[in-house]
């Protein structure tokens, strides 16, 4: 259709336009991005299924401006609890029709809104919530949403956790464009502890590192919004040993001595079973990769490689390493 005016009926190319328009929504206008086609003789504007729908950039700026949930926000949080949108519509009084759409890119109400953004934000009040549908959600669903909803809830009341100084970063290219996410942290820690043999501090930092470097890499944001520093074994989360000690206090974790000949060395148990609905598909894929690549390479074999990445070679000693340096990953 891009060869064809069908406004002037010309065979002629049409030039694709990038501007800003105005839209009314809710009575409020917004200016927002536009795209279109038009024809160089006529002027008249044509549209295109495969440019981007201007209703919905209206709907971006109206949700940035009035701190509303983007269907993304929507649709990872009820994939995080395992949840079919007539489940999740059950547990928090919203109709799944209703979700569906909002799911789909409709411009949620401000009630609805609240209630989505309690469920994400208040874990007590969505355990409670599960006390209302007994009997109606299946018996492991709950299970799991009930343990998502300890785990954050612990998180929340325990003092002290490196954590509660990462939350307070803002997303930059230190942490890989994301501000820090506790639950996914937690539960790649327990993923790794799980599915990887023998890790201890050092290979945990290299899983670490290589999941959030890799899917910055590919997606242009890390998974779990933690800084990398240049330390002497390879790049290390900041404030590693705090956040491991927090995890062996809180019993996420359980410390295991080994022995290997005269040595002794320590590995780490996961006590907790990981839940890997919090990520998204893409996250699932990269740490499932990182383990296939690296589960069985040995704590010293993971931190030379670590040693040839240029995270390491062109960083200051106990500099935080820049998320740019994913383009230059060699071992993954």
């Amino acid at each position: 259709m891009h060869n064809v005016c069908l406004a002037c009926e010309k065979e002629i190319t049409l030039v694709r336009v990038t501007g800003r328009r105005i839209t009314e929504v809710r009575g409020e206008k917004i200016e927002h991005d536009d795209c279109y086609y038009q024809c160089p003789l006529c002027q008249e504007k044509a549209w295109d299924p495969s440019l981007p729908d201007p209703l919905i950039a209206a709907y971006d700026v109206y949700r940035t401006r009035h701190g509303l949930l983007t269907p993304e926000q929507v649709h990872d949080f009820r994939r995080s609890l395992g949840l079919t949108q007539q489940e999740l519509g059950l547990l928090i009084g919203v109709s799944y029709v209703t979700l569906s759409r909002y799911e789909r890119g409709a411009l949620q109400d401000q009630k609805h809104n609240d209630l989505l953004k309690r469920a994400i934000d208040d874990p007590a009040w969505l355990s409670d919530r599960l006390s209302h549908v007994a009997g109606k959600l299946p018996e492991a669903k709950s299970e799991a949403i009930a343990q998502a909803c300890r785990i954050r809830l612990r998180s929340a009341t325990v003092a002290s956790t490196p954590w509660e100084l990462w939350e307070l970063d803002p997303p930059s290219i230190l942490n890989g464009f994301k501000s820090f996410q506790t639950d996914k942290y937690i539960n790649a820690v327990l993923f790794f502890c799980s599915a990887t043999a023998s890790v201890g501090k050092t290979k945990l930092n290299k899983l670490l590192f290589y999941l959030d470097f890799g899917m910055y890499r590919k997606y242009g944001t890390s998974v779990t919004g933690l800084t990398f520093v240049r330390e002497q074994y390879g790049p290390v989360v900041r404030h590693q040993y705090s956040g491991v000690e927090a995890l062996l206090r809180d019993q996420y974790l359980t410390e295991v001595v080994k022995t290997a000949g005269d040595i002794e060395y320590e590995t780490f148990i996961a006590s907790v079973e990981p839940n890997i609905n919090v990520f998204s598909d893409a996250e699932r894929d990269m740490m499932q990769g990182v383990c296939d690549k690296f589960g069985t390479v040995s704590a010293k074999k993971l931190s030379d490689l670590s040693h040839q990445e240029k995270a390491w070679t062109d960083v200051a000693q106990g500099s935080s390493i820049p998320y740019s340096f994913a383009a230059d990953l060699k071992a993954l």
